[in-house]
C-alpha cells in the first residue's frame, strides 16, 4: 500500500487497491470498503495538508466547496473528513466511481456519440451549477471527470477552485492567475475568464 495509513482510518476502512496518486506527492487515493456498512468508497490521503499557505488553501477550498456543492448529482460527494493522528495529514472519504474520463479516452473505442453527448451534458450541468454559485473549478480535465458504469458523471478535485464573488470589478479584478493546473492544459473556464 506504499504510504502508511492512519490507525483510525485502517480500523474503519479496509483498503482494497490504490486508484491514483496526485502530483508532487500531494496525495494518494485508494478504493476501500467501510467495515461498518460495507459501502465502497474512495479515500484520498492528503500528505502534510497544511505545510504551507498554498497547500492549506487548496485543502480548505476542496473541503468547504464539496460540503457546499456536493449534493449536486454531477459533483462528487464528500462523505467524511478524517484528521490523521500526526496532525499533518488529512483523509477525505468520497463516494466511489468506476473510472475517470482520462482512462476511458486512453483505452479508446469505448465512447459512442451518445456517451459523449451524455458526458458533455452532465459536465455542463455541473459547471453551470458551480458558476451559479460564483465558483470556477479551474482544473476541469479528463482525469477530474469521474464516470460510473452507467455513464454518470461526477466532477472532482476542487483544490484549485476559486470564488469570483469577492473579486473586485474592473482592472483591479485580475486576482485569478491563468497559470494553474497542469503545464500543458488549461481548463476552458480559465481561458474564457482570462479577462477577469
Amino acid at each position: 500500500m506504499c504510504a502508511p495509513v492512519d490507525p483510525r482510518v485502517a480500523r474503519r476502512y479496509l483498503l482494497k487497491r490504490r486508484l491514483g496518486k496526485g502530483g508532487l506527492a500531494y496525495g494518494i487515493v485508494w478504493k476501500a470498503v467501510d467495515r461498518r456498512t460495507g459501502e465502497v468508497v474512495a479515500i484520498k490521503k492528503i500528505f502534510d495538508a497544511f505545510r504551507d499557505k498554498t497547500d492549506a488553501q487548496r485543502t480548505f477550498r476542496e473541503i468547504t466547496l464539496l460540503q457546499e456543492f456536493g449534493e449536486h448529482p454531477n459533483i462528487i460527494s464528500l462523505l467524511d473528513v478524517i484528521r490523521a493522528e500526526n496532525d499533518r495529514d488529512i483523509y477525505l472519504v468520497f463516494e466511489c466511481m468506476d473510472t475517470d474520463l482520462n482512462a476511458v479516452i486512453r483505452k479508446g473505442g469505448l465512447l459512442q456519440d451518445v456517451h459523449v453527448r451524455s458526458i458533455f451534458s452532465q459536465l455542463l450541468r455541473a459547471t453551470r451549477f458551480l458558476h451559479s454559485g460564483h465558483i470556477v473549478h479551474r482544473d476541469q480535465k479528463p482525469s477530474n471527470v469521474l464516470l460510473g458504469a452507467d455513464c454518470t458523471v461526477k466532477l472532482c478535485d476542487f483544490g484549485l477552485a476559486r470564488s469570483l464573488r469577492d473579486l473586485p470589478e474592473g482592472p483591479e479584478g485580475q486576482a485569478l492567475t491563468e497559470y494553474v493546473a497542469t503545464r500543458w492544459y488549461r481548463a476552458p473556464e480559465v481561458l474564457l475568464s482570462s479577462h477577469r
